[in-house]
C-alpha cells in the first residue's frame, strides 16, 4: 500500500500574509509522514529495514563525531558544556586532554576551578557568574597541569529556559600557550631593549 498525505495552505491563509506559516504546517506535515512511513513499516513486520536505517545513521553520527574530535585536537580546542541546574559539566576528548585529565574524571565547577591557576581564580568566578547572567564570555586564563602552567582561551554562552533560569552554557577552550609564552618573551625582550 501507499499512503500519501497533501498539505495545501488556503487562499485566505495566504492572503493574511502568513506564508511562512503555510511552510511550517508543510514541515509538520512532512514529519507525519515519516513517522507514518516509520509506524507502517514496525506494523508490517519491516524491523530489518528499520533496524539497517538505525545502523546507517548511527555510522554516520560515529564519522562525524571522529571528524569532529580529529578537528578538535590538530586545533587544540576541547569543548564542554554545563547542565546549570544538575550542575553537571561535561568535555570532549580534547577538553579532557588540554587539561591533563583522565576521561573516568568527573567534572563539575569546584573541579574546574581547582585547576585554574590561583591569580585567576577570582576573575575566573566573576566571568563564570556573568555568563549565568547572560553575557557572552570570551577571556583569557591560566590552568596547572602536572605542575606546568596552561594558557586557555575561553568562548562561552548560555541558553535561558522559559523562565529566565540558566539552562546549559556551552563553551570552548583553545591552548594558546605557546602563542602567550611567545607574546611574553617578546614583551621581555622589549623591556631589555629599552633599559640597553
Amino acid at each position: 500500500r501507499t499512503w500519501t498525505i497533501h498539505v495545501y495552505p488556503t487562499t485566505n491563509f495566504l492572503r493574511q500574509g502568513q506564508y511562512w506559516m503555510s511552510l511550517a504546517v508543510a514541515a509538520v506535515g512532512l514529519m507525519l509522514s515519516a513517522l507514518l512511513q516509520i509506524l507502517l513499516l514496525v506494523v508490517t513486520g519491516n524491523t530489518a529495514v528499520i533496524q539497517r536505517t538505525v545502523n546507517e545513521r548511527t555510522a554516520e553520527l560515529r564519522l562525524i563525531q571522529l571528524e569532529l574530535e580529529r578537528a578538535q585536537a590538530v586545533s587544540r580546542v576541547g569543548s564542554w558544556n554545563c547542565h546549570v541546574a544538575e550542575k553537571r559539566i561535561e568535555w570532549s576528548a580534547e577538553m579532557y586532554r588540554l587539561c591533563g585529565v583522565e576521561h573516568s574524571q568527573p567534572v563539575d565547577y569546584p573541579f574546574v576551578l581547582a585547576m585554574v591557576h590561583p591569580e585567576d581564580a577570582s576573575t575566573f568566578a566573576e566571568t563564570w557568574q556573568a555568563l549565568l547572567q547572560g553575557e557572552c564570555c570570551d577571556y583569557t586564563h591560566r590552568i596547572i597541569v602536572d605542575g606546568q602552567t596552561r594558557w586557555l582561551r575561553q568562548r562561552a554562552e548560555v541558553t535561558f529556559d522559559t523562565d529566565g533560569q540558566p539552562l546549559i552554557a556551552v563553551g570552548t577552550a583553545q591552548d594558546i600557550t605557546v602563542e602567550k609564552m611567545a607574546e611574553i618573551a617578546l614583551e621581555n625582550h622589549r623591556q631589555f631593549l629599552r633599559t640597553v
